[in-house]
């Protein structure tokens, strides 16, 4: 009798140990994107360079690359061509138009020109772009909404030396990356600019 007591109460005790954990487990799940983007989407993790004649899946180029990769063929890529791109590859996936901004592209242009000045100092190894550090500080200070007049603002960026096309950059930059195919691809975004120069590209969405 008292074996059979003493199993009893430790089968209560266990219970009630696990019943502290329920709350923790049934909690309700986080959403991946806010509603309200007001920070960069995380840069896609190091992935290989492309060959010379890629495919256009190949994964986007944001690992570290040595300075004597500067050099490139000029290419014909456009800021028009860049947004044509974009409607394309929206319209391809059945996403809503986004209309061309030019407040966005002035700040895309700050973020470009950033990008290139800040190549020019790098050492050997170092990551050409600057994982979104320049787009946080504006976030932070606030001044990113009051120069597009814009209340969510996303940042996508490329390092892309052997793209020819303005569709090369959208796909190999960044339909590769989930964060970032996402980003391109949210209906919450309603305008947006993409510019670059080889072998800098940098995508700003906004939403008023």
């Amino acid at each position: 009798m008292q074996q059979r007591l003493f199993t009893l109460l430790a089968l209560l005790v266990i219970f009630l140990s696990l019943g502290a954990y329920l709350p923790e487990l049934y909690s309700p799940i986080r959403p991946l994107f806010p509603e309200h983007i007001t920070r960069p989407w995380p840069s896609p993790p190091p992935s290989p360079s492309p060959s010379p004649t890629p495919e256009p899946s190949l994964e986007p180029q944001t690992q570290a690359i040595t300075t004597s990769q500067s050099s490139a063929t000029p290419t014909s890529i456009t800021e028009a061509s860049l947004y044509q791109a974009l409607l394309a590859y929206r319209a391809t996936h059945n996403r809503n138009p986004i209309i061309y901004e030019p407040s966005l592209c002035s700040y895309a242009y700050k973020r470009l020109s950033q990008h290139q000045e800040r190549f020019k100092t790098l050492n050997e190894g170092d990551n050409p772009l600057d994982g979104h550090a320049g787009f946080q500080r504006d976030a932070d200070a606030g001044s990113i909404f009051a120069d597009t007049g814009f209340s969510s603002v996303g940042e996508v960026l490329a390092f892309l030396p052997q793209a020819q096309t303005a569709t090369q950059v959208i796909e190999w930059g960044w339909d590769s990356s989930p964060a970032h195919r996402e980003g391109l691809l949210s209906n919450e975004m309603t305008h947006a600019c993409v510019v670059g120069t080889t072998p800098f590209y940098v995508g700003i969405l906004g939403k008023r």
